[in-house]
């Protein structure tokens, strides 16, 4: 969007920094096991991530794989999934050199697995395994899904970051609820106020620098109309713009000169561009996006929060984090996150979207310059369904020119520069 911003190359690269999706290279190193099994191959997987009820876990002895299956070692998988760290729980049987048992026992559930066999016994039900236990290193290995499932868990694996999501099976279908009942109630939402706060610390060796964002957005559906304004700070330096959707219109401002600009489009550009637009409040109901998240206590009794951690930032909110298009105020030498944390919070009786906070930060160290980066960003939602009318400026109306430099359609959304 020509002439809309100044400063536009530095916003882009702080936007391709947000919402870069992160991708975890793989340091593989090959072993051979044989114990009491026809031998095979395992493969060490260090940078494969686990997050356990929302919350990252590290593991003392390396993650490994075998036939595109992850084995984790199981006393540190099982105490972490909630079982006792005792004999009671968790018995080793070793019969000969050749044969080899481990009986884990939780609550109801009891699961016995023998070492090089692809079959286990759940309270006393034969069931068959994609991958056996495996002795690697001293250890013993036991396959992650289905030891997480037997104990009742809920197990995703995102292999766009290489990780694997655990949460509890109950508190997965209570929040999947949660979405499906904010999905139906946001259908009767025509109008709605959004507020995005950005706020960055930034630092590249010596300089070091605070940046914020703000955007303020009305959307009237129905009206087919949205307004947003927006400031910016960086570097001391400030910018402020204002934008308008409306009878198949666009004005805004430029920035440097505060002169109104417009482009008129047809009904069908105008309607596919609105769309993109406005609709900003979605929030898909899908896997990977559940099992991130957690219930959280919450001092108000009128609200349900979420939280949870991510390395991939769809958990975010992708559909949000578009909308805040504006965000692209950082250098491409800043360092890329390597996980978000984020907190939803619902109102409890209308189930809809109150506020979504997202904090992130990093360090890296390249040619001996650190670079670090700690952000958050607040979106907030209110104004539902209110007693709003957008109108376009009379002087925008009057004074604005029509500038062909301004082609919305290129990126679908008025957010997207």
């Amino acid at each position: 969007m020509k002439g809309l911003h100044v400063g536009r190359e530095i916003r882009k690269k702080l936007f391709v920094m947000l919402v870069a999706v992160l991708t975890a290279s793989m340091l593989l190193s090959c072993s051979v096991f044989a114990a009491g099994a026809e031998a095979s191959a395992l493969i060490e997987v260090p940078d494969r991530k686990i997050i356990l009820e929302g919350t990252p876990v590290a593991f003392k002895d390396v993650p490994i794989t075998t036939g595109g299956r992850t084995l984790l070692p199981l006393r540190e998988l099982v105490t972490a999934l909630g079982v006792p760290n005792d004999d009671d729980h968790i018995n080793y049987r070793r019969v000969s050199s050749e044969e080899q048992y481990v009986t884990v026992t939780y609550g109801d559930t009891n699961i016995e697995l023998t070492i090089g066999k692809p079959e286990a016994y759940v309270n006393g039900e034969k069931l068959a395994l994609d991958v056996a236990p495996v002795i690697y290193k001293s250890r013993t290995y036991i396959p992650l899904r289905f030891v997480a499932e037997a104990l009742g868990k809920k197990v995703v694996w995102v292999g766009e970051t290489n990780t694997v999501l655990i949460v509890d099976q109950n508190n997965y279908d209570a929040i999947s609820e949660i979405i499906a009942k904010y999905q139906e109630a946001w259908e009767n939402v025509i109008k709605y106020r959004m507020v995005i706060d950005a706020d960055a610390d930034i630092s590249i060796g010596e300089i070091k620098t605070y940046m914020h964002m703000g955007i303020d957005t009305l959307v009237d559906n129905e009206a087919k109309a949205l307004y947003m304004g927006s400031a910016f700070e960086i570097l001391g330096i400030s910018m402020k713009s204002e934008a308008y959707f409306k009878d198949n219109m666009y004005y805004a401002t430029d920035e440097l000169t505060g002169e109104w600009k417009k482009k008129t489009y047809t009904p069908e550009e105008y309607d596919l561009i609105f769309r993109s637009s406005s609709d900003t409040v979605k929030m898909e109901n899908d896997e990977k996006f559940l099992a991130c998240l957690t219930f959280a206590e919450s001092a108000d009794e009128d609200e349900l929060v979420l939280v949870g951690n991510s390395n991939f930032l769809d958990i975010a909110g992708g559909n949000y984090m578009q909308q805040a298009g504006q965000l692209e105020a950082f250098t491409e030498e800043m360092p890329d996150p390597e996980w978000y944390s984020v907190k939803l919070v619902f109102d409890r009786n209308t189930y809809l979207l109150k506020s979504l906070t997202m904090d992130t930060s990093s360090k890296s160290v390249e040619n001996g310059v650190t670079s670090t980066l700690s952000l958050r960003v607040v979106i907030g939602f209110s104004d539902i369904n209110g007693d709003f009318e957008i109108t376009v400026p009379e002087e925008a109306v009057r004074k604005a020119v029509e500038d062909p430099g301004i082609d919305l359609l290129d990126t679908g959304s008025i957010y997207d520069f």
